[in-house]
């Protein structure tokens, strides 16, 4: 049976979704946007915070929402309006991973099966951001089994007017030996970004790649299909999978040499401008989304 319980740390809410001895665990700080702070899987750490540096510098398994990854200079137009969101990316001095990473989400609906725990998050702004007039109910749903996470997204727009969006997931996921741990997809384009992380163009690709880890630096963003990557460790191996149009992977290596951030989104870096990737929501209307991540465990019984 999945238990799911509550407890505070060091400030923070947080909700737990486990089973019966504790192999497939999902911790989840509902201060910090509703993101993943442990996913545990057999007994295998699949996802979690990075060690050397804090969530604000790293933003570990951030919901980015309404915008994933950068906006050039923070600036964007959009139906004949010039728009000024803050610039939170530092030196670069880019908006960066939207509006929801820092917000604190509310508990809806749970479910306790023999099969899967479940739990449902919200956030609805109260108040405009500066840059993003625009009134939004986020929800999400983590459904955790003994195959694996789901998380499932309904965005609506509860506002008046029409607003643009993209969404995106940024979790690092954990190897036990990254040098003998690799991701393969099917690209379609890779993107061509500047030394700020702003796409400037791209390169037809359409080929299948196999990415081998360890001693390289990686910080790239490709059109894939829907059946996204597969990530394979010496101690298990993940498919990321998804269903529908425009999917994009941001493939990120920190500095923390045991992780690498496989990050599914629906656009890209400053597509606010481009337009690649970018949704429009009206009054009224939702926008469903779903990830999926299927693990198998490639060495037995080990808890």
């Amino acid at each position: 049976m999945y238990q799911i319980q509550e407890f505070k740390s060091n400030g923070s809410d947080f909700i737990v979704l486990e089973n019966a001895d504790k192999s497939n665990q999902l911790t989840i700080n509902l201060n910090e946007g509703g993101r993943v702070t442990l996913f545990k899987h057999q007994g295998h750490i699949i996802i979690s915070d990075l060690e050397t540096t804090s969530y604000s510098e790293n933003f570990a398994a951030a919901i980015l929402f309404p915008f994933a990854n950068r906006i050039k200079d923070g600036m964007y137009s959009f139906k004949n309006n010039h728009y000024e969101l803050p610039r939170n990316e530092g030196l670069n001095q880019n908006a960066i991973h939207g509006l929801v990473y820092d917000q604190l989400f509310s508990i809806g609906k749970r479910e306790e099966k023999e099969s899967h725990g479940l739990v449902a998050l919200s956030y609805e702004n109260q108040e405009f951001a500066s840059g993003f007039p625009f009134r939004y109910l986020i929800e999400f749903t983590y459904v955790l089994s003994d195959f694996g996470l789901k998380l499932k997204f309904n965005i609506k727009n509860v506002g008046e007017n029409t607003f643009p969006f993209t969404l995106g997931w940024h979790p690092y996921f954990k190897s036990t030996k990254i040098s003998e741990s690799y991701l393969k997809f099917h690209a379609i384009n890779k993107f061509v970004v500047d030394d700020r992380g702003i796409v400037t163009g791209k390169s037809i690709l359409n080929e299948a790649l196999k990415l081998q880890l360890g001693d390289v630096v990686l910080d790239d963003v490709y059109e894939v299909s829907s059946n996204m990557a597969e990530f394979v460790t010496p101690m298990y191996k993940v498919k990321i999978q998804t269903v529908g149009d425009d999917n994009y992977l941001q493939i990120f290596t920190p500095k923390e040499s045991n992780a690498i951030a496989i990050e599914p989104m629906v656009g890209i870096s400053d597509s606010f401008n481009h337009k690649i990737g970018l949704k429009e929501l009206a009054p009224n209307k939702n926008y469903q989304k779903e990830w999926s991540l299927a693990i198998t465990s490639l060495i037995q019984n080990k808890k």
